[in-house]
């Protein structure tokens, strides 16, 4: 896992935030390609044990290595990391990564579904399905992030879920190993904000400090 060592270490910063009003989430989604398991562990290990939504994440990885990234994760980590599994109920507290090669869902009763349902524009885990399926059942009461990454995947679904009320944020070009998602949730206008990962972190901290106006 030596490859995966940290680049940059996210410390939360204090200064002033942009006057954003945030309606408080019932659940997160994150997903990431090409240059994010870095930036999941960055963002993840600064999150307290109780934090107060579940988190859905999607990475993409190559095959036979989510089990590896999740068992890497979770040391460096306060809140709970694991893979989700059907028909479990999402917790608060607990970061759910979608399965090797299969597309991750969520019921609006809070209801994990692992689908087999062919590759969306080449990807399964798709970032997309997962967003699009909180788009369905739980907009607006949702936030989600999208990180580094080659191709297209999750800017559609990100698009989706501003348009239904919901905050949306994209990694900075900066800080990203490819701006291919990133950008392209830029170019579909999908974006409530530009952060560096630092921020996301500084935003997730207040939201688990129930201080959702930024």
């Amino acid at each position: 896992m030596d490859r995966y060592a940290p680049s940059f270490v996210i410390v939360p910063t204090k200064g002033a935030l942009n006057k954003v009003q945030l309606s408080s989430p019932s659940i997160i989604a994150i997903g990431a390609s090409t240059g994010g398991p870095v930036v999941f562990l960055n963002i993840l290990r600064a999150l307290p044990k109780r934090f107060p939504v579940p988190i859905l994440a999607v990475q993409h990885v190559a095959d036979g290595f989510i089990t590896s990234f999740v068992e890497w994760l979770q040391p460096n980590c306060k809140i709970r990391i694991k893979i989700a599994q059907e028909g479990e109920k999402i917790q608060a507290g607990t970061v759910y990564f979608a399965p090797e090669d299969k597309h991750l869902h969520v019921t609006a009763k809070g209801i994990i579904r692992i689908s087999t349902a062919p590759p969306i524009a080449g990807h399964r885990p798709s970032i997309d399905e997962t967003f699009n399926s909180l788009q369905k059942n739980f907009s607006p009461h949702c936030w989600a992030f999208l990180l580094t990454g080659m191709g297209k995947d999750g800017a559609k679904g990100l698009k989706a879920l501003r348009e239904e009320g919901c905050y949306t944020a994209v990694q900075d070009p900066a800080s990203s190993v490819i701006y291919g998602m990133p950008g392209e949730a830029l170019r579909l206008n999908g974006a409530v904000e530009i952060l560096h990962p630092t921020i996301m972190v500084e935003r997730l901290l207040a939201l688990a400090e129930k201080k959702p106006t930024f």
